[in-house]
């Protein structure tokens, strides 16, 4: 059995990286127990109803996240996660609403704290992290990943995060591409991305693309034009579409 040891872990909140001020992640999948008890019954029986899913982070407050996150109250944004920084780690991410923003100054000559508490605005995806990379101002094609096929039933899944942009009159453009074995012979672009600039700024996005699609290898195409650098996260998972 192998044992995972958090460290050098990864938050993305929106157009937020969040690691360097977040210490604990809590993530809890769970389900509505409805009772189904009948008169015939000599106990309570019950049946799965709507799945919920709610994440807290928790961390040191930092002023420069501040005002974005008291702001994030009022959106729906896109949170991804992931045990490790690298390239290939597992990920869970979802569109999210954060439904508590806490603040917590515990005394002089302490750190002052902060705790975000999110409720799932659709379901959890688990996946895998396509491409981390901090001040690209290239075009290039990140690592193959295999995800696997999706059936009718299932979707793929992506979140991107651009989390900071250097320079004027640049622009990011996001794909996903798939095919049958690792070395692309076929690539097929099955997700974009809209245009990410210096004038949108620093964002997420969510993608949703249904299947079926029996390729099984997936990966992240960046396109850059203009002078400048781009800090991004990019996600992606097979599951049920929802």
């Amino acid at each position: 059995m192998s044992k995972q040891v958090f460290s050098n872990g990864l938050v993305r909140l929106g157009g937020y990286d969040l690691t360097a001020d977040v210490n604990a992640i809590a993530l809890a999948e769970g389900a509505d127990a409805l009772d189904n008890t009948n008169l015939a019954s000599t106990n309570h029986t019950y049946q799965p109803g709507l799945k919920t899913v709610k994440c807290s982070v928790s961390g040191f407050w930092d002023t420069a996240n501040d005002a974005y996150l008291s702001a994030d109250l009022t959106l729906t944004d896109v949170i991804t996660l992931a045990l490790s920084q690298a390239e290939g780690a597992v990920t869970y991410f979802m569109k999210s609403v954060q439904a508590q923003y806490k603040t917590i100054a515990d005394g002089a000559g302490k750190l002052a704290t902060m705790a975000l508490t999110f409720n799932a605005a659709g379901s959890l995806t688990r996946g895998q992290v396509l491409a981390n990379k901090t001040g690209i101002s290239a075009t290039g094609t990140g690592t193959a990943f295999q995800l696997g096929a999706a059936t009718a039933t299932q979707s793929l899944f992506a979140s991107l995060h651009v989390t900071n942009i250097t320079g004027t009159g640049v622009t990011l453009t996001g794909t996903i591409e798939s095919d049958s074995a690792n070395n692309f012979p076929s690539p097929v672009t099955v997700a974009t991305f809209t245009d990410v600039t210096d004038v949108t700024g620093v964002e997420a996005q969510f993608q949703a693309i249904a299947g079926a699609n029996t390729d099984t290898w997936y990966r992240f195409k960046y396109t850059i034009a203009g002078t400048g650098t781009f800090d991004f996260t990019a996600a992606a998972g097979i599951a049920s579409t929802h």
